[in-house]
Parts: structure tokens; C-alpha cells; sequence
């Protein structure tokens, strides 16, 4: 018999993945555990008979023969099957998207992929196998991904997710069905909770990063808490929150963050907590709020990403210009280096800002002649080198300016403006990707023996010439793809005659 099982209290992208383990493997019986989200449970009350879930006391253990694990890849997480993960004549299957932690099953088969949702990976193997999928199947695994992708909106999102988005609704997946159970409103324990949360949460500022904790207790269990995380973070929008709410005996908390710097999948690893670096969760005994709150700051400090800083992105020599200069001397700097506006000191001492508007406008009404200082703003707002860019852009955006002067002991030393701040947080949203290292001569041995020694002839000689001497053009490049191309090109430094000759 075989087992689809996924972590307790499913979310729709377990609860999708589950299904969509279903085509892969057509004889498997789905099982869910715990208690379902209340959306799922919405789901599954109208469309639930159109999959094979039986309930787990229906399973004869005894006859499991492979266990199918998808959206975990935590033993802890599969109440009532724990047992049979290290049963020998039990084969594991696992299928997840979380980061690989130290105790995480290895199963004997595995699929993992970093895409924003483990429903997109299924998607993904049923599309290479040519399987086909009905309308409600195309909407539950919609569901699954935008439910793990916040729709689409995590930093955490993959182009994959997209782009399996766009399959599904060529497939009949249906927008109206999905805004049915994308989200719902509030009962009166989750209103009542959350409130309490809102009211009892504190913002601190590490490593540059706004991280909000709330905490609550209740004496009976409210469920859906990632939803309230959730909604605690669209109002409030910090850049991670830490959601700690005591139930009864149990310390529940829920991680979200949108940053980058800041993966509460790390940060709540530790803990045995699951998730990836946007959204995380745990459940604790015998812990207190307090505790917790004090374990979950020193972690912080420990695993946040050093910030980006003012001194990292600035542009520097900064242009300048004499408060006693005038309006046209500032026009024809500005114009002579491209710059939208200028730094105004005196002594050493910066005393404005004048931009290209302030001299245009000067210009027009006919005080061309007139000093700087007549047109430049005072309205001065400056960082230091160590200032952290999310405050430098907390501030463009909250003043309505354009650039920022950098002081170190009221000494200029950079500017930072709208384009250095944009090319900053692009880099932090699209890191560069990583460079595979150039070829070793060892990597030349499957090149044909004499082509190998004419490369090492002309190297060698290079070397007692003091020549450099390169191979360039398609033979490099399909080397690097593995293509055979024995036009070989070489070039010169200095003179390749003689190079030819010798």
C-alpha cells in the first residue's frame, strides 16, 4: 500500500502537493493530519470526495509498503507515522522545497527544489510526464501556490512559480473558485487575538532590519495562526514579525519576513521549527513568553545579514558647488558631469542642496546672475556611513527627496541618490549569479592529443617570452558547453608575428 502523508494542519500547498503525489503514484491513499486550515476545510467540504483521503485509522500500518512525503522534510512533523520512517522494509519518498536541515530525512528517493512553493515542483513533474489534470485540480494547486508565495508577492518566489501559474490557468484553473478560499474573514477569537497581538508587540532594530514581536496568551486554542501573522504583517508592515501566542501548555510562533537579510527558517531552525526564509513556524513546551522573546533576539543578532550601509552604495567624490556661485555657474557644472543636482558647501561646511529644478526655475524668472544660496534647499537631511539603506530609503520616501548627503564628523564623503538606493535593492533582490570557475588544463584532456599539445607548446613558449597569450572565441566557448570545435584562436599581446615566427 502506499501512503501520501504531508506535516499536521495542512495548508494548501501541502494539501496540493498531496494531491498532485496522487498522479504520480495512482494507487497511494492520501492522509491528512491534524487539523486542516479553515479555508482547506472549506475546500475540502465541497470537493474533498474527488480525492482518495481516508482517515488514518483506516491505514493498516502493517501493510504500508511506501510512504510518499511531500512539503516536509521533518520526521517530527508526521504525527502517526513516525514510526514507520525507520522501518526497513518501508520505502520513503520525499518531496519538499524547505532548506535541508541536519536531521532531515533523506528518504530513498528524493526531490527538492528552492521554489516558493513545493506545489510548483509537482506541477513541474506532472507537466515533464505529460499527465493530465482536471479544472479543480488546476485551481487546488493554484491555491497551493499562492497560499506558500503570499500570491506571489514572497521574496521567496521563483520564476518557476510563475511561470506553473500561467500553465495552470491554460489548464482551467479557475480565478473566481480561488478567490473564494484565498482568504477569509475573521472569526471573533482570531479578531480578538489579533488585536491583543497589535496591542502587546514591539519593534526592534537589528542589523537595520525592523523586526516586530507580538505576543499574546489565550486560554483555549485559536486556530490559523500563520493567517493572523499574516494579516498582523500587512498591517503593520515591518520587514519581519515573530508572532508568539501561548495556547494552554503549548508556546505557538509563526515567522514572516520580506526581506532578504532576515530568514526566519534559520532563525527558528534551531528551535525545531520548520519553514523557509519567509514564512516559519514552531510549537514549544514548557516555555515562557518572555523567554522565548529574549531566545528569539539573541538568534537575531546571531543570523541577520549584516546590512547594506550608506558607505556601500554611496557615490563618491561628491561635485560641489560655493553658496556665493551663481545660478549659472551651477547650471553649467550640473551639465558639464550629468549631475540632477549639487552638494552647496562653504569651508568645508555643507550648507544645501540646489538641484537642476531650483536652477531652471531661477533661470526662467531671470536670475541667472543671482548667488546659489538664493535658490538652494536648507532643508537638509543626512546619513552617516554607517547608516543601514533601509533607513536612508525610510527617509526618501517619508521627506519626498532625492538624495541624501553622507557625513562623517560633519566632513562630506558621498551621496546617495534615487538610482545608487534602486541599484542597491535590485542587487538585494537579484543577487548576481554565480560565475563557474574557468577551466583547469586538466579539464583539456578530452580535447584530442594534438590539439593538447599545440595549447601546452604555445603556453610554454608564452611563459619564456613573458607573452600573454590567450584562447578565445567558439573554441573557449564550447569547450565550457562540452561541443568538440577544433578551431583553435589565439591572441597575442604585443607582437604576434614574432609570437608566430618563434
Amino acid at each position: 500500500m502506499d501512503v501520501i502523508i504531508s506535516h499536521g494542519n495542512p495548508d494548501f500547498d501541502s494539501l496540493a502537493s498531496m494531491v498532485a503525489a496522487v498522479r504520480l503514484y495512482p494507487e497511494a491513499m492520501i492522509v491528512l493530519s491534524g487539523s486542516p486550515d479553515q479555508n482547506v476545510r472549506d475546500f475540502l467540504a465541497l470537493h474533498g470526495q474527488r480525492f482518495p483521503i481516508v482517515p488514518q485509522k483506516e491505514i493498516p500500518k502493517e501493510q504500508v509498503a511506501r510512504l510518499i512525503v511531500v512539503d516536509t522534510r521533518q520526521g517530527e512533523r508526521l504525527a502517526g507515522f513516525r514510526d514507520l520512517l525507520n522501518d526497513p522494509r518501508v520505502e520513503i519518498h520525499v518531496y519538499d522545497h524547505h532548506p535541508v536541515l541536519y536531521n532531515d530525512l533523506t528518504g530513498d528517493y528524493s526531490v527538492s527544489e528552492r521554489v516558493g512553493a513545493c506545489t510548483t515542483m509537482m506541477v513541474r513533474l506532472l507537466r515533464e510526464k505529460d499527465l493530465p489534470i482536471t479544472p479543480i485540480e488546476a485551481t487546488l494547486y493554484m491555491l497551493g501556490i499562492y497560499g506558500d508565495t503570499g500570491s506571489l508577492t514572497f521574496v521567496s518566489t521563483t520564476a518557476e512559480d510563475v511561470d506553473a501559474v500561467a500553465w495552470l490557468l491554460r489548464h482551467g484553473a479557475s480565478l473566481e473558485m480561488m478567490a473564494a478560499f484565498v482568504s477569509h474573514s475573521l472569526s471573533e477569537p482570531q479578531r480578538s487575538l489579533l488585536k491583543s497581538l497589535l496591542e502587546n508587540s514591539s519593534h526592534y532594530a537589528v542589523q537595520g532590519a525592523d523586526v516586530v514581536i507580538a505576543r499574546a496568551e489565550t486560554g483555549h486554542y485559536v486556530e490559523e495562526l500563520a493567517f493572523l501573522a499574516q494579516k498582523f504583517m500587512d498591517l503593520e508592515r515591518p520587514d519581519t514579525v515573530f508572532v508568539l501566542v501561548k495556547m494552554r501548555d503549548r508556546l505557538c510562533i509563526v515567522g514572516r519576513s520580506r526581506v532578504p537579510a532576515v530568514d526566519v527558517g534559520m532563525i527558528l531552525a534551531p528551535l525545531g521549527g520548520g519553514g523557509h526564509s519567509t514564512a516559519a513556524s514552531c510549537v514549544l513546551k514548557g516555555r515562557t513568553l518572555v523567554d522565548m522573546e529574549r531566545i528569539l533576539l539573541d538568534n537575531l543578532k546571531k543570523k541577520i545579514r549584516s546590512p547594506v550601509l550608506a558607505a556601500d552604495i554611496m557615490s563618491h567624490p561628491v561635485r560641489t558647488v560655493s553658496s556665493a556661485a551663481t545660478v549659472t555657474d551651477a547650471a553649467k557644472e550640473m551639465a558639464r558631469y550629468g549631475h540632477n543636482a549639487l552638494v552647496v558647501c562653504d569651508e568645508d561646511r555643507v550648507v544645501g542642496i540646489v538641484s537642476r529644478r531650483d536652477v531652471d526655475k531661477a533661470v526662467r524668472h531671470g536670475y541667472s546672475s543671482a548667488p546659489v544660496h538664493t535658490c538652494m534647499s536648507t532643508n537638509l537631511v543626512t546619513a552617516s556611513p554607517d547608516t543601514p539603506v533601509s533607513e536612508i530609503q525610510h527617509m526618501m520616501l517619508t521627506r519626498g527627496i532625492g538624495r541624501v548627503p553622507v557625513l562623517r564628523n560633519d566632513s562630506l564623503v558621498g551621496i546617495i541618490t534615487r538610482t545608487d538606493l534602486l541599484q542597491a535593492l535590485r542587487r538585494q533582490a537579484f543577487p548576481p549569479p554565480q560565475v563557474s570557475p574557468s577551466p583547469r588544463i586538466e579539464d583539456l584532456s578530452r580535447l584530442p592529443t594534438p590539439v593538447q599539445a599545440l595549447l601546452r607548446r604555445i603556453g610554454d613558449l608564452a611563459d619564456q617570452l613573458e607573452i600573454p597569450v590567450f584562447a578565445v572565441g567558439g573554441f573557449v566557448r564550447d569547450l565550457l558547453l562540452g561541443v568538440e570545435n577544433l578551431g583553435l584562436d589565439v591572441v597575442v599581446e604585443g607582437d604576434g608575428i614574432f609570437f608566430c615566427r618563434e
